[in-house]
């Protein structure tokens, strides 16, 4: 959301070859804009509570709010879908995949947000439309999105793809090419912490199963 609001990816790569120029690089001020989270679980809390002191409000949205919560971040509030999009200067999406969230950011829901809106996925790619993301990035109406995650990534995510490229995924080579766009392999995760926790459960799990020790319930479900 920083590099995409300050231009750093097209500065960085125009520096390289010598290019200093500005004309091209204009950016957004962050501590006047709103910021709207998609989706308020442990992730989505945790990035609204980082951004708190970034921004001057953040909005927002789940299917179950956490009132009690909200309330010990300053300037953050529940609000409907509709006006996270409509007020929205910057949008995060936390939500998991279901037939309700399923290209939840399409045609419609981009034309009902504001103009120069950035977009950030990190949660599943299929909860953006890419075919819309693409037209709302060429219109101009979304000033850069960066995705850790996107449709048919299954095909790219942790491999070397790049004897093929993006060979019969011609939407993910346009979005690619864009230089207001940040791609990355789902690695929003990847840090030595989280990886570190993954191994300890697993293996806690493991054993639980063999019964050498209690097996925790709550972290398995039905």
């Amino acid at each position: 959301m920083v590099a995409l609001s300050k231009n750093i990816q097209r500065s960085y790569e125009m520096c390289k070859v010598a290019n200093f120029s500005v004309a091209s690089l204009h950016c957004l001020l962050l501590e006047d804009k709103v910021a709207g989270i998609i989706g308020t679980g442990i992730i989505g809390k945790k990035t609204v509570e980082k951004l708190s002191g970034l921004v001057k409000e953040v909005l927002c949205m789940d299917a179950y709010p956490d009132q009690e919560w909200v309330k010990t971040v300053k300037n953050a509030r529940y609000v409907s879908l509709e006006e996270l999009l409509a007020e929205s200067n910057m949008i995060s999406i936390h939500t998991p995949l279901l037939p309700e969230t399923h290209h939840l950011i399409n045609a419609k829901t981009i034309d009902q947000m504001k103009q120069d809106v950035i977009l950030v996925n990190t949660s599943r790619g299929e909860v953006v439309d890419t075919h819309s993301l693409i037209a709302g990035l060429k219109s101009g109406k979304v000033f850069g999105a960066a995705l850790d995650v996107f449709e048919d990534e299954n095909n790219f995510v942790w491999r070397d793809m790049s004897k093929k490229g993006f060979e019969n995924f011609p939407d993910l080579q346009e979005l690619a090419c864009m230089p207001n766009v940040i791609i990355s392999s789902h690695i929003a995760f990847y840090t030595d912490e989280s990886i570190r926790k993954i191994s300890e459960r697993s293996l806690q799990n493991f054993e639980g199963f063999l019964g050498k020790i209690p097996i925790d319930e709550s972290r398995f479900v039905a």
